[in-house]
């Protein structure tokens, strides 16, 4: 603590000012109880220099005024109601921004909502011109009936038959009757009919199948190709589920006779003998694999030579063998023979029949069973099929069989 100091009395004898003690007050000042001063004193030493600028002539240091002190209270703190006031005025600051901002967004809102308006009243004046634009673009769409030139042959058809069935087809998107990616080109002859460069004559069975007659399976083989081909241009799949898949070329083929495709790789409704290749087996390992569309009545095997008549069956010819759809089994090596109560063949089933010329036996493979038969001497053989009624056939090509079926079909015992 700070204190005021008297000078020594005069003893005659000259005296330095005593630096080392407390400076002295003012008179009329009290360090103490005055907060607004205090009085700063100095070791020899560190500061020394200071005090002697600062100095008066008589002795006593230069008062320093702190600024460290607010006039709140005597240690410096604010008082509860400046605290509150300053919280006060922080708060009306927020609420005032936050006002101007919402004040900002009603007046963007206001704008938008007027934009629209705006909007929503051009389109309304604008819909009549569009809906004249589209009506030039697709004027077929707002006839009753459209004519139309299909490979140079002029058709008139009701707009609701070419729009009647698996939507969306080529007509939804040549008419513009449906909204789709992808736009058919248009093209219109001279009399500005539009043009169809396709078959005029397959054009009929797609306006029959729009109609709804389902006659189509009994066209002859290379119409109904066709009739396949322009079913998938006109995107008509209902009509390619009714005309069936597109059966894949076989390696074998049947020989041209009776009941034989043009393709030769399937039977057609009639009763007959239908014979595998041109060339006899006369060694070697040999196997073919056929799928039974339709098992009315069908049977598979071998023949030779003897057999000369493909309209009647092969069961008791010599150096033949056929398996029934009943499960019955017929061989005439080396004499003739019966089995029954075989595996039975049935629509949808794969039938193997493998021959090894070499060690002499027939294999057949149908679903879990097997049937070996030895051939004696018999050679030059032939796979041959029969059937009669309703029955269809199919040859399996040897790469089809290796991916849908079990190695027992194509491979051979060593």
């Amino acid at each position: 603590m700070a204190a005021s100091v008297a000078a020594p009395e005069n003893d005659g004898v000259d005296h330095a000012p005593d630096h080392s003690s407390a400076s002295a007050t003012p008179a009329g000042r009290d360090s103490v109880s005055d907060p607004h001063s205090a009085t700063s004193s100095f070791a020899d030493g560190g500061e020394e220099d200071n005090i002697n600028d600062d100095s008066d002539p008589s002795g006593l240091v230069r008062t320093i005024t702190s600024p460290m002190f607010s006039s709140s209270d005597a240690a410096g703190h604010m008082t509860d109601e400046e605290t509150a006031a300053r919280v006060l005025q922080q708060s009306r600051g927020a609420a005032q921004s936050i006002q101007a901002q919402v004040e900002s967004c009603v007046s963007r809102f206001k704008l938008m909502e007027t934009r629209l308006d705006t909007l929503l009243k051009e389109r309304q004046e604008a819909k009549p011109k569009l809906e004249e634009v589209a009506q030039s673009r697709h004027l077929e769409r707002y006839m009753e009936v459209v004519s139309l030139n299909v490979g140079g042959e002029r058709f008139t058809v009701p707009l609701s038959t070419l729009l009647s069935k698996d939507a969306p087809n080529y007509f939804h998107i040549l008419l513009g009757a449906e909204e789709t990616g992808w736009v058919a080109p248009v093209f219109k002859d001279e009399h500005d009919t539009i043009f169809i460069d396709r078959d005029p004559s397959c054009f009929k069975y797609i306006v029959d199948y729009l109609r709804g007659y389902h006659y189509f399976n009994l066209l002859k083989e290379d119409s109904l190709r066709r009739l396949k081909v322009d079913a998938a241009y006109y995107q008509l799949p209902g009509l390619l589920a009714m005309l069936g898949d597109v059966d894949r070329d076989a390696e074998l083929q049947f020989s041209p006779g009776p009941g034989v495709s043009p393709e030769r790789n399937r039977l057609r409704v009639v009763y007959g003998v239908a014979v595998v290749g041109d060339v006899s087996l006369v060694t070697g390992r040999h196997t073919i694999t056929y799928e039974v569309k339709v098992a009315d009545y069908v049977g598979f095997g071998l023949i030779s030579e003897s057999c000369v008549n493909t309209d009647q069956e092969f069961h008791k010819i010599p150096d033949c063998c056929v398996y029934y759809m009943s499960g019955v089994f017929y061989t005439n090596y080396p004499y003739h023979r019966k089995e029954e109560n075989l595996e039975r063949i049935e629509n949808g089933d794969f039938v193997t029949v493998k021959v090894d010329l070499e060690k002499g036996y027939v294999e057949y493979v149908l679903k879990n069973s097997r049937k070996m038969v030895s051939l004696g001497r018999a050679r030059r053989l032939r796979f041959a099929t029969t059937m009669k009624l309703a029955s269809r056939v199919r040859i399996v090509p040897p790469e089809e069989v290796r991916r849908r079926l079990s190695p027992i079909h194509y491979s051979f015992e060593e």
